[in-house]
This record gives structure tokens, sequence and C-alpha cells, in this order.
């Protein structure tokens, strides 16, 4: 099994144009590298993290979490990119 570095992780979403994360380190992460990140809030963090970034209008339920909403949701942060994620970038 190989693992990947932190450096490695980040590499991989600063390569990304957006990012959809469940795990409040992921959505740091993209923040951090500069793309937009799609909220599924798992946790009452991830929600409060979103609202850090800019982005609460964007955060997703876990439970239930159509495929329509998810799809939804890519969409308009792809129209959005450069918008949400210079609000990220704040």
């Amino acid at each position: 099994e190989t693992e990947t570095s932190p450096g490695e992780v980040s590499a991989l979403l600063g390569a990304s144009r957006a990012v959809v994360a469940m795990r409040l380190h992921a959505l740091l992460l993209a923040a951090n590298a500069g793309v937009p990140g799609l909220p599924i809030a798992y946790d009452p963090k991830v929600r409060a993290i979103a609202a850090e970034l800019g982005i609460e209008e964007l955060v997703l339920p876990v439970d239930p979490l159509s495929p329509e909403q998810l799809a939804g949701g890519i969409a308009r942060l792809l129209s959005e990119r450069a918008l949400f994620a210079q609000r990220s970038r704040a």
C-alpha cells in the first residue's frame, strides 16, 4: 500500500477545477489552493467552515442527498467557479 503525502494531496487538489468535499480537511486544502469546493455537511464543522469561506449557500445535506442535488450543486459550482474560488481565498 502506497501512502499519499500531504504535498501530493495538495497538488492534486490544486490541479482540480473543483472539489466535492465531505471532509473538513479536503475543503480547507481546496480553498488553500484556490479551488472552489462543494461541501457536503456530514458534520456541523463542515457547515461552519463553509460559512467562514463564504460558500455556505453551496452546502448540501449528507442525508438525504439525491443524485439530482449533487449534480445541481456541481453544475452551480462549475458555472460560478470564479466567484466561489474568489470567496474561498478571502
